[in-house]
């Protein structure tokens, strides 16, 4: 304080014995925020009240309750004070510079501009922004700041007294910033801090108490004594900073809330705070032994206060026609708010009794989803021990409790999805109570039928577990399901790849595309936002969890390790780019059940140079069609002893890629690859069934149709084809390439057609995550038993180990 500075010592010692409440000699110009009822006075719709009523809540009412409130105080203990504005009226909100100058005219120890921030209806936290600089900032500012040091120190005191407030919930701890350093770091850049202290002579500080609209504040501001009560807390901010002092009475706050009874208000309320509990509108709350009778307002705050008490011990007498009494002793300090939260009990006076329930079934023949939440709802809010206590189901399963709507509800969520086509008995015996301590007066029993599917299953999958041709460059995954799933965030967080170190790796969220699979299946795909690095290993996981449109839920984790490779050869001869236009068509006199089918040059998926052709088809069957694709002008030539490889995008049809050979008296049909996949892949052929010393064509492609999820529809991209001599992927020895497996897909038992000399010393039978379902040291394996879906089969033989996708069921 700039007059006090210069008081000699013995004056000092003669203020410092002045009453506790005396602020002689202390200025202090208030400025309430804002003014009026426009649009920048910062109206908050909270019901009753609608947009731009002016009984509502209205920042600027706010900030000027509050102001008048502290000028009071301050004048009727001798301070000095001048106020900006004493209504609420248009031409009352001053412009900021002319407010700036009446408070260095003033000659002002301090200035306070009163408001409440805004920006984050979920959150409610203390700032202050002195005029000035924060700590450590050393930008130059056009405006000079000649006070920041004292503004900072007084603006403390303030945010510590508001921040004691325990009668509001808080999402932070306080914040003390420079205004200019805040303008420019967290506005938005702006050079010079905030109009309504800039300028500045005198000390000052923009108080952001709370969050106005944070609703549950919102509620609370609207009560007078609220703001009653953070202009004390100005009061003992003042009192403390500029007269060493205390003040020698105190006070009595806080909220009443119920003690079960939850807010159902659709607002966000702070979860862990008295925020989520029913405020007792109405509740009267009455101080012993002053006899004084606090009545609670009906605008769902549930505030109370008792201003200006001699220190001491009080009781509180708490009552409410719905409600039992409660009593709470408090002991008041001086120079303190004494903070008593009541929590009452509602009376309930009649049993306990179920009004609604499911799964509910119509008849003795309806049948319920397997993953079916057991749900009640009561009369009353329950009890949640004796509700848990209560609950059987037969036969037995695990599961998790739920109580909602402040416990009227009661969910029962199996751990693992119920049995199929089982008959389950859910019992609530007559013990459950509600807080009152009365009980049920009869069993409650109820039966239904769970239908015949209960989980959601993986029908095919890109990556496969284990797979090593997942090439590096921010590849696309996709996961088809026997079901529509539910795209919400547990399916799009539940869905993620890590590094060999557990880090996750980003995911471009805008790739991301659910349910594009053919009805009814479902499906999810997306692209990582960044790429992989060729030889290292990774894992996909999917969340145990995730549901179909039914509510039918995966019931493990999927884990599906994998390496990243690059699927690019380029080190051998190229024999065909895909570049040109009308390199290949449809040759529809040898397509089989074919509704439709292009051939085209495409530059939306390509690995080299511009183009690529994409193979698109439509088949009218669900197993064994066709459709042939003709090089237009056939121009590669192979022998016996060639390779042909081909970059090929999959689409996880399932369906089998022939390379389509003549030459004048043959012609070849070779396997290149099964579509099981669903990005780049490099796929190979030996062409060594062809006759030796003859020279073929290559003259087309062929796909043919196998039984399998999406194998009706089929869109692959090919680029370069290369042609050499000896294959690349090929295992210890050629020959393992070679092997059959069929039929596939298999009802039954798979066979192994294998080649002179081979062993076969074990099949194995993995799951499309890696886990192991079957082996034996048989040539065959029986399948007939296993649920439909895509599995990879490992072949080991003495030669070597293959592994080959087959399909199961269909």
């Amino acid at each position: 304080m700039k007059k006090l500075l210069f008081i000699p010592i013995l004056m000092l010692a003669i203020l410092g014995n002045l009453p506790a409440q005396d602020l002689s000699g202390v200025k202090i110009y208030i400025n309430p925020g804002h003014g009026g009822y426009d649009s920048d006075d910062r109206n908050v719709v909270i019901p009753p009240f609608t947009q731009g009523d002016q009984n509502g809540f209205w920042e600027s009412v706010s900030n000027l309750h509050k102001g008048m409130y502290l000028k009071e105080m301050l004048d009727s203990r001798g301070a000095s004070t001048a106020i900006s504005r004493t209504q609420n009226r248009t031409e009352d909100d001053l412009p900021l510079s002319q407010i700036v100058r009446a408070a260095n005219e003033f000659n002002s120890d301090f200035m306070l501009s009163i408001h409440s921030n805004a920006g984050n209806t979920a959150r409610s936290a203390v700032l202050m922004l002195f005029s000035g600089r924060s700590p450590g900032d050393t930008w130059v500012y056009p405006s000079p700041t000649p006070h920041e040091e004292t503004s900072r120190i007084i603006s403390t005191v303030i945010a510590q007294n508001l921040y004691s407030n325990q009668a509001t919930s808080w999402s932070s701890g306080y914040s003390v910033q420079g205004d200019k350093t805040f303008g420019r770091l967290s506005m938005g850049g702006w050079s010079d801090g905030y109009g309504v202290l800039r300028g500045l002579t005198v000390p000052g500080v923009i108080s952001e108490g709370s969050h106005h609209d944070y609703l549950p504040e919102t509620y609370r501001l609207m009560n007078l004594e609220y703001k009653w009560l953070e202009a004390w807390h100005f009061l003992k901010s003042f009192t403390t900073h500029f007269k060493s002092a205390t003040l020698p009475k105190g006070n009595i706050a806080g909220v009443v809330k119920d003690k079960f009874l939850l807010n159902e208000a659709s607002y966000p309320k702070m979860p862990n705070t008295l925020d989520v509990f029913l405020p007792v509108n109405g509740a009267t709350v009455t101080l012993l032994p002053k006899d004084t009778t606090y009545v609670v307002d009906n605008l769902n705050n549930g505030f109370y206060l008792f201003k200006n008490l001699e220190p001491g011990t009080y009781t509180l007498i708490t009552k409410h026609p719905d409600y039992h009494n409660d009593t709470t002793e408090i002991v008041v300090e001086a120079n303190k708010t004494s903070y008593g939260n009541i929590r009452p009990n509602k009376i309930r006076n009649t049993p306990p009794q179920v009004m609604e329930y499911s799964p509910q079934a119509l008849t003795s023949d309806t049948v319920m989803l397997t993953s079916s939440v057991i749900r009640f709802k009561f009369n009353w809010d329950v009890d949640v021990e004796s509700a848990k206590e209560a609950f059987s189901i037969t036969p037995d399963i695990e599961g998790q409790f739920e109580f909602k709507e402040s416990n009227f509800v009661m969910e029962f969520t199996p751990d693992v999805p119920l049995d199929t086509s089982t008959v389950y008995t859910v019992k609530l015996a007559k013990t459950l109570s509600h807080y009152d301590g009365i009980s049920m007066t009869d069993d409650f029993v109820f039966q239904f039928k769970t239908a015949n599917r209960n989980k959601l299953s993986l029908l095919a999958a890109y990556p496969l577990a284990g797979e090593t041709n997942i090439d590096y460059k921010t590849p696309t995954f996709t996961f088809i399901f026997d079901k529509k799933l539910q795209a919400n965030a547990d399916l799009n967080n539940g869905v993620q790849v890590y590094d060999k170190q557990g880090n996750e790796l980003k995911k471009n969220l805008r790739s991301t595309r659910n349910n594009l699979a053919p009805a009814p299946l479902g499906s999810t795909s997306f692209t990582l936002g960044e790429d992989l690095v060729a030889g290292e290993q990774y894992i996909l996981k999917i969340a145990k969890g995730i549901k179909d449109e039914d509510g039918v839920f995966l019931t493990d984790t999927l884990k599906f390790p994998f390496t990243a490779s690059d699927e690019r050869i380029t080190d051998k001869l190229v024999v065909e780019t895909f570049e040109a236009l009308g390199k290949l068509e449809v040759n529809t006199g040898e397509n089989v059940n074919v509704t439709s089918g292009t051939a085209s040059r495409s530059s939306a998926t390509k690995l080299f140079n511009s183009y690529t052709y994409n193979l698109k088809y439509n088949f009218s069957a669900d197993e064994g069609s066709s459709i042939v694709y003709k090089f237009v002008q056939p121009g590669v030539e192979v022998t016996n002893d060639s390779v042909v490889g081909l970059h090929i995008y999959g689409d996880l049809s399932g369906n089998e890629l022939y390379l389509m050979l003549a030459s004048e008296g043959d012609t070849k049909e070779i396997l290149l690859d099964s579509i099981h996949y669903g990005g780049w892949k490099f796929a190979e052929a030996s062409l060594n069934d062809l006759l030796p010393e003859t020279t073929y064509q290559l003259t087309g492609f062929k796909f043919i149709q196998k039984k399998a999820p999406l194998s009706k529809i089929g869109n692959v991209f090919v680029d370069n084809m290369l042609v050499y001599n000896e294959m690349i992927t090929s295992v210890s020895s050629p020959q393992v390439a070679n092997i059959r497996i069929y039929p596939n897909p298999v009802r039954d038992v798979i066979h192994i057609a294998k080649e002179t000399g081979q062993v076969i010393e074990r099949l194995e039978l993995y799951s499309l995550q890696g886990q192991l379902i079957r082996s034996t040291k048989n040539e065959n394996m029986q399948v007939s038993d296993l649920p439909s879906g895509s599995y990879i089969l490992k072949v080991r033989l003495n030669e070597g180990v293959v592994s080959k996708p087959v399909i199961i069921g269909y």
